[in-house]
């Protein structure tokens, strides 16, 4: 009896963490700057004529309803490297090529280590196990 509770206490554990993974984030960390993750539709994507975008000055990763899936994870990791370069370079537009492998070095161990949530919720979009 008691080692049924356990295990079903264990199974409720695993399933709300497998729900959170899924879940789309609202905040990431990248290096010491939290970047608020804002989620609009598609009068944004028209307006903005874009389906994400990085506001490094107020912090903000934007993404509209149009990119899914793997289109999705692309245009997360991409905006991340935005966010990662302003962290690093403090918006110096001088960034070279290497400097460029670094930041996106730094993205991919440092922001997951930060967001194990925001992780698995990516790996989920490639996977195709969510939106």
């Amino acid at each position: 009896m008691v080692l049924d509770q356990s295990l079903d206490a264990f199974t409720g554990q695993l399933r709300k963490a497998s729900d959170m993974a899924k879940k789309r984030p609202d905040k990431v960390r990248v290096g010491c700057v939290w970047f608020d993750i804002l989620w609009k539709d598609d009068r944004w994507e028209r307006s903005s004529n874009s389906i994400a975008q990085c506001d490094s000055k107020c912090h903000t990763l934007t993404f509209g309803n149009c990119a899914t899936g793997t289109h999705l994870a692309a245009s997360f990791a991409h905006e991340l490297f935005h966010a990662a370069a302003y962290v690093i370079s403090r918006n110096d537009d001088s960034i070279k090529c290497e400097d460029a492998a670094d930041i996106a070095g730094y993205q991919f161990v440092d922001v997951w280590i930060d967001n194990p949530e925001v992780f698995d919720w990516w790996i989920s979009l490639v996977k195709g196990d969510t939106q």
